[in-house]
């Protein structure tokens, strides 16, 4: 019990963006030799994923791997759909695009045999991520990115919510429809605020200061990302 609440303490500060303290209880966890394999096979996971969000690409993917070849040995499908998850969007970020695709194509896989209705909406908004990142055509998305916030909405999902939110507004700010892009950005980040979502926020704002900036604003962008510099 100790170690699944330690573990859970090591999630919570990775979302508010200690990821020092959150590596280390995730590494206690993880070499505690009589603890139990699942919550070791998860902190694991969450180490490359402290990697992944600090730009240390190749450890994360070694990292991902490394947990999720074991998770799937053991038949745990809600983590490997998880950690497939977080794999295909360090892929993506590799510019690893057939890669990437494998990847989301297993984690909806796992997602459906497992009945995990919002890892299938959050890899389709992944899909539409790529497509935006590769200046392809979203359009075919879209319904897609409705349903899943219909889902968010309903089951009050904060996380989804917000990446939705951020994904439309990428695609609105692709359309130079800055106004309803920067009120849709400024939801999401309203949402990572109330919830102390700190990467998010940092994201979100990003995305806020690259719509202040194609509106004219540069100034105001300019604050925008120093913030999200001082943030980091």
């Amino acid at each position: 019990m100790h170690r699944r609440m330690e573990l859970n303490d090591a999630f919570c500060a990775i979302d508010r963006g200690r990821l020092t303290e959150g590596r280390g209880r995730f590494r206690a966890v993880q070499d505690a030799a009589a603890e139990e394999l699942l919550l070791r096979l998860l902190a694991r996971g969450f180490i490359a994923q402290v990697d992944h969000l600090k730009g240390r690409l190749d450890a994360a993917n070694e990292g991902y791997s490394a947990a999720l070849q074991q998770l799937i040995g053991i038949g745990r499908q809600r983590s490997v759909s998880y950690f497939r998850r977080c794999r295909a969007d360090l892929l993506r970020r590799m510019g690893r695009q057939n890669d990437f695709h494998y990847e989301l194509d297993m984690v909806i896989q796992a997602a459906e045999a497992g009945g995990y209705i919002d890892f299938v909406h959050f890899a389709h908004v992944s899909e539409a991520r790529l497509q935006l990142a590769s200046d392809g055509n979203v359009r075919d998305l879209l319904p897609q990115l409705e349903h899943a916030e219909k889902y968010a909405d309903m089951m009050d999902m904060t996380r989804l919510k917000g990446e939705v939110l951020r994904t439309r507004a990428d695609i609105l700010l692709k359309q130079d429809e800055t106004t309803l892009a920067a009120d849709l950005v400024s939801e999401a980040l309203r949402i990572a605020n109330l919830n102390g979502l700190v990467w998010r926020r940092i994201a979100y704002t990003e995305l806020l200061s690259k719509i202040t900036r194609q509106q004219g604003n540069t100034a105001a962008a300019d604050r925008l990302l120093q913030w999200t510099s001082r943030s980091a």
